[in-house]
């Protein structure tokens, strides 16, 4: 499904196109629109869609419409509505260079009067070509920023800080007002990431797919998209994971949290310490809630697991949850997993047999180092 820029008289008009597993455009009529910025962060579109001259055109409400607000989110230089004046040239991320030309959107969640979208792609069009922005790619990189100008102390540290603020209030005007505010910082009009990277001491961006840009645009062709919300949280979920980075203290709340648990991996009870003749332990700190969402390398928002477990753990194989009238973690396969295995032909034995009661011995000793039960709570509920 898409939110696409159509011609209409001279500016152009968005309207909802396509369709998302069963559900078509026509099905979400008159609901209002929430975008899902991370899989911790849902903010308020304030905009809807209505039948007008028998398109499902998009109007705001109280608000602005979802191109400004996405484009403000991934820190792009601020598009144009009209196609016709942008240059007859390959697009390039430059202000009023390009027009938005679609978002594709997973549907998360169909309420009876709202539902709920994932931003997948955003597509940047001049008259002389197509870009592809990819959303979570570039989003991945705007949380690494945020992280980042939580140390920093410089003006570029405090606008970006700023940007952070402005985006988890959910604000519309103030979204663009402090992703502009960073451009005039600069002195630029071109894409103003890779400066902040430079600046920040992070890896180089200079190079466009670094910084989630790509010329790779055959899927504009569609709008429709086959997969269910469920398989859509899902993935998200695990591809968020994979994607995000875990900020500059990585390597010491990995070592924390090893320590904590004696180099035992939480789910199997093996311990893989690192001795003289090994160049690292076989085991991980692996957080529960992501770095980029919450900020948290607290040894509470981690767990001590060996490479498999962890990769299991990440790919939703395994999950762990806290039973409170027994004060017990509980480590299972959930049911859509066994069945989606059964299909593939893949044997789950090796993690059926650390399925069950986690005993304490593989905790840390100390209680208030324990996974914390909310954070389980959130992670399971996101995917």
């Amino acid at each position: 499904m898409r939110i696409a820029l159509r011609p209409s008289g001279g500016r152009g008009d968005y309207e909802l196109a396509g369709s998302y597993n069963r559900l078509h455009a026509s099905d979400l009529l008159e609901k209002q629109f929430f975008f899902q910025i991370t899989p911790a962060l849902t903010i308020d579109g304030r905009s809807m869609a209505h039948r007008l001259h028998g398109k499902p055109r998009i109007r705001p409400v109280d608000g602005k419409h979802a191109y400004v607000i996405i484009a403000g989110v991934l820190l792009l230089p601020p598009p144009r509505r009209e196609l016709q004046r942008t240059p007859d040239a390959p697009p390039q991320l430059r202000t009023g260079a390009y027009t938005v030309a679609g978002i594709d959107v997973a549907v998360l969640e169909d309420g009876r009067t709202t539902v709920t979208f994932a931003p997948k792609s955003v597509w940047a069009r001049s008259r002389g070509g197509l870009l592809k922005i990819d959303y979570e790619n570039r989003m991945a990189i705007i949380t690494t920023l945020w992280s980042a100008a939580e140390s920093l102390s410089s003006a570029c540290g405090s606008l970006v800080k700023e940007h952070k603020e402005s985006v988890f209030s959910g604000d519309h005007g103030r979204i663009a007002e402090s992703s502009a505010a960073i451009q005039e910082f600069y002195q630029t009009t071109d894409d103003v990431v890779p400066l902040l990277l430079r600046d920040f001491g992070l890896p180089e961006g200079s190079s466009p797919a670094f910084t989630g840009i790509s010329t790779l645009t055959a899927g504009f062709i569609s709008e429709d998209d086959d997969s269910s919300p469920e398989e859509s949280r899902r993935e998200r979920t695990r591809k968020w994971r994979r994607q995000v980075d875990r900020g500059p203290g990585a390597r010491e709340f990995s070592l924390r949290v090893r320590r904590a648990y004696d180099f035992r991996c939480t789910f199997s009870g093996e311990r893989f310490p690192r001795f003289p003749t090994l160049d690292s332990a076989g085991v991980d700190g692996a957080h529960i809630l992501p770095w980029s969402t919450h900020q948290l390398n607290s040894i509470s928002n981690g767990l001590c697991l060996c490479k498999l477990c962890h990769w299991a753990f990440d790919n939703g194989l395994l999950r762990l949850d806290f039973d409170t009238p027994s004060r017990e973690y509980i480590l299972s396969i959930p049911q859509n997993v066994q069945d989606a295995a059964a299909r593939a032909r893949f044997d789950l034995q090796r993690f059926q047999r650390i399925c069950g009661r986690i005993v304490q011995a593989r905790l840390p000793r100390n209680q208030r180092l324990w996974p914390s039960p909310q954070g389980l709570l959130e992670l399971n509920a996101s995917i």
